[in-house]
């Protein structure tokens, strides 16, 4: 029984990888074709910057995920606090928001599940 429990758990983690490597992937290439960047400061700090970008993927890898695991809980750096259930997702939308704006090549999309 024990093992059947953990084989149930592994398939319901993998497929929370593969719906997030196609929300990832598809948020990516978003944010590779912005043309128009807008750079706002976190509470006035200049060495802590936050896109349009940034918002945008937020929301739409949330917005993504919740189609499918709406009772998943969320955490992101752009001011999503929503901790509610042992499922939480955990997100920086553009990790690397100063190397993105610079437009060089060192930044990512950062999506754990926990």
């Amino acid at each position: 029984m024990a093992t059947m429990e953990m084989n149930q758990k592994l398939d319901l983690i993998f497929k929370k990888f593969e719906t997030a490597k196609k929300v990832v992937l598809k948020a990516g290439k978003n944010v590779k074709e912005k043309v128009l960047i807008q750079v706002d400061l976190k509470d006035n700090d200049i060495s802590d910057l936050v896109t349009n970008c940034d918002v945008e993927c937020q929301t739409m890898i949330i917005e993504e995920i919740k189609k499918e695991y709406s009772d998943d809980s969320w955490l992101s750096e752009e001011n999503v606090k929503d901790i509610h259930s042992s499922n939480l997702w955990i997100l920086d939308p553009i990790d690397g928001t100063t190397n993105f704006v610079m437009m060089k090549k060192n930044y990512a999309i950062s999506l754990a599940y926990y």
